[in-house]
């Protein structure tokens, strides 16, 4: 069983979560009903599925992925079996697809985007093959090579079915650009597990301030908005009466400026969409995005209520996670609007019990729960210009996707998440429901104009008037919006 070079797993995810509840359910809801369209689930696979490929025989071919982790997002990095369920799995994996395909899988992980990004530049360039597939951030990597002609477009790769359920099929639809692919994610890109923006609550100020069972709100569908802020504001209070709410006082929530327009997208906003004709249009000119935008600040963005986790980020001196997630593990904050990947590093060894929801519905109208991704995260898939395996891509990609979803995604988001963490059977149920429809749009990974980041503040309440700041940005937006559609075209075109 030979050493691969590098082999990317996904992190242990422990959630510290208890059971908690007392019962009230009984939360104010607006009557707004959003526009929440999302991708049906696929079925699940056959069991069979690998059958078709039992006569394929790559004669020792050596195929390599790309991978990048850095100090915020780390990947857990493995090169034998050593008793960690995740690990082994994922070791056990590559090792049943070399020995049925006879094909050598190696990993090389670069030590950060930049180094990645030029990697994979320098290599369509010279013409070299070193990598065959990258996984990657969208922002940083995957994103700018899409616009610059270095990745192929996932729909032309032979023998590779997106439409299989071990591929995103939200993220399918929201990332394509025309009727090119250059980047999706599913079960195969561990980081994926980690992706989502949620919120963690502290179980024991729940029950303190009689905020209710906050599982049963969610599943009953009255996981809202107003629900969030109703208890938000029954919590938050000056500790010490000196009249200054700083670090050491109670807080309804602590979020960050990412999560505050991840509750945008929660509540069934959309930033961007494709026209007809190509080009690109911004979504935020209507009454019903004013309205979620102008709630979100209200809540998110209310300096009496919540904590802007951007001012504890330096606390230590230099930018930490660790310093942004401070008052919540020190017990002072009821929610935490934040990322995944900080729940499962960061909040191990916090002494109160903590559970997990998702982000809150507009209101009741609402049909589902809807997940932001994190687009910093490095957990989709790309593929470099001049790869020229043909459908070696595709069999091995889907077969590795497969047996990801088969034999992995149940330890992940059920041993890893769910068996060493949360012993209780609400907080399993949410963590079915935050994994159930992740979105990604263009815009996120973009921010055409400045305008996700414009996003962030007004939800983030540094800023009063977003139609006005809108305006002011919007001609910006248009044409650099028009200008990478034009760009994807001209590559189209050669």
């Amino acid at each position: 069983m030979k050493k691969h070079i590098a082999i990317l797993i996904f992190s242990v995810f422990l959630l510290q979560l208890v059971s908690c509840g007392v019962g009230d359910d009984d939360l104010q809801t607006s009557s707004e009903t959003p526009s929440t369209e999302s991708v049906e689930p696929q079925t699940e696979p056959d069991t069979d599925y690998l059958a078709q490929y039992a006569d394929v025989d790559y004669e020792g071919a050596v195929y390599t992925f790309g991978t990048t982790s850095n100090e915020q997002y780390p990947n857990y990095i493995g090169d034998d079996l050593n008793g960690e369920s995740v690990n082994d799995a994922r070791f056990n994996r590559d090792v049943f697809v070399e020995s049925s395909y006879n094909v050598s899988i190696e990993y090389i992980r670069y030590e950060n985007s930049d180094k990645i990004a030029d990697a994979m530049r320098n290599q369509v360039t010279a013409g070299d093959h070193t990598v065959d597939c990258v996984e990657a951030e969208m922002v940083y990597v995957l994103c700018p090579l899409s616009s610059r002609g270095i990745l192929s477009d996932l729909n032309s790769i032979a023998g590779l079915d997106l439409s299989a359920a071990w591929w995103s099929q939200n993220m399918n639809k929201e990332l394509t650009i025309g009727d090119k692919l250059y980047a999706t994610t599913g079960p195969i890109a561990f980081s994926y597990y980690y992706s989502p923006r949620i919120v963690a609550f502290n179980l024991r100020l729940a029950e303190q301030y009689k905020v209710g069972d906050l599982y049963a709100v969610v599943e009953n569908g009255k996981w809202t908005l107003d629900a969030m802020y109703n208890s938000m504001q029954s919590v938050t209070h000056d500790l010490n009466g000196d009249g200054n709410m700083d670090e050491d006082d109670m807080w309804g929530a602590s979020v960050d400026e990412y999560s505050a327009a991840g509750f945008y997208i929660s509540a069934g906003g959309r930033q961007t969409e494709i026209n007809t004709d190509g080009s690109l249009a911004f979504l935020y000119e209507t009454q019903a995005n004013y309205d979620r935008i102008e709630k979100i600040a209200s809540i998110v963005g209310n300096g009496a209520v919540t904590q802007k986790a951007e001012n504890l980020a330096f606390r230590s001196g230099t930018y930490n996670i660790i310093d942004k997630v401070y008052s919540f593990k020190n017990g002072n904050v009821l929610y935490l609007g934040y990322g995944a990947q900080a729940i499962a590093f960061y909040l191990r060894d916090m002494e109160d019990d903590y559970g997990i929801l998702p982000v809150p519905k507009y209101d009741e109208n609402q049909n589902e729960y809807i997940t932001f991704a994190n687009a910093h995260v490095p957990a989709y898939i790309g593929m470099p210009a001049n790869n020229d395996r043909g459908e070696m891509n595709g069999v091995l990609l889907d077969s590795l996707g497969y047996i990801s979803q088969r034999d992995i995604q149940p330890l992940v988001a059920g041993v890893t998440l769910k068996g060493k963490a949360a012993r209780d059977e609400g907080s399993q149920k949410m963590i079915d429901i935050i994994y159930e429809d992740i979105y990604l749009d263009l815009n996120s990974c973009y921010n055409f104009g400045g305008s996700f980041t414009l996003l962030r503040d007004i939800t983030m309440g540094k800023e009063e008037s977003f139609t006005s700041k809108w305006k002011s940005i919007k001609a910006k937006a248009i044409k650099e919006a028009n200008d990478i559609i034009k760009q994807f075209q001209e590559i189209e075109g050669q």
